[in-house]
């Protein structure tokens, strides 16, 4: 009889308030954010690691599928269990609040998304159906993990004003882009049509000048082509004029 009630008491709403409270707790313990920035950083040091192990292989021509070392294995499965208890502290404290409350909404999802995204893997590995999915294929989906390097953002309050600080320029940028996009379409046209008159007034059979600037303005995409290519310094604009 004590089991039924001490199970009742749990999934009480006062249970359920202790169980929040204790999570809410630990969560707010002072070594805590910085463990998570360590894991975090050890997970994308893991990553590097095994994209240096698989491009190592291709160096040294061996394609067999070798394994990568084991406390390399060992130390990712770690920080995926580490990082599914973390989010379901934070799911227990927060709780509707999770979904619901805008102020760090964006990142629970994409704290979620990681996740879910690490246990599926884990998954397709236990249950050896990786040669199923294709090796390489697989592979490179694991390398998506690195973007959890982001959620340091989420503890370092520097990075994260810098952060917002270049959203905020994204702005300014775009409008940028539309204005050099404006000036670049203008002068290709003007270039173009002097290319074309150019060309029709010679009538070039093929041969001299007039192959250069046919190549490089015979349209006016080659033109815009062409101009982006000087801007961006893969071309020299002297060779071209």
């Amino acid at each position: 009889s004590r089991l039924p009630a001490t199970r009742s008491r749990l999934f009480s709403d006062e249970g359920v308030g202790l169980i929040r409270q204790w999570a809410g707790d630990f969560l707010q313990l002072p070594f805590f954010e910085p463990l998570c920035s360590i894991m975090i950083i050890m997970n994308s040091v893991l990553i590097g690691y095994t994209a240096e192990f698989n491009s190592q292989l291709v160096r040294d021509q061996s394609f067999d599928e070798r394994q990568e070392p084991m406390p390399v294995v060992i130390l990712g499965h770690i920080c995926t269990v580490f990082f599914c208890l973390e989010l379901v502290l934070r799911m227990v404290n927060m709780g509707a609040d999770f979904w619901i409350k805008a102020d760090g909404r964006c990142w629970n999802m994409f704290d979620l998304f990681l996740v879910l995204f690490s246990l599926a893997e884990l998954a397709v590995m236990f249950s050896n159906t990786s040669q199923d999915l294709g090796g390489n294929r697989l592979k490179t989906i694991k390398m998506l993990r690195i973007v959890r390097v982001f959620r340091v953002f989420r503890f370092f309050r520097e990075l994260s004003l810098l952060a917002l600080m270049i959203i905020d320029s994204m702005r300014s940028l775009l409008w940028a882009l539309v204005l050099m996009t404006i000036i670049i379409y203008v002068f290709a046209i003007l270039f173009t049509e002097s290319a074309s008159a150019y060309l029709r007034d010679v009538r070039n059979d093929g041969q001299g000048p007039g192959l250069d600037v046919e190549r490089y303005f015979g349209s006016l995409y080659k033109t815009v082509y062409i101009l982006v290519q000087c801007m961006m310094n893969g071309v020299s604009w002297g060779g071209v004029a």
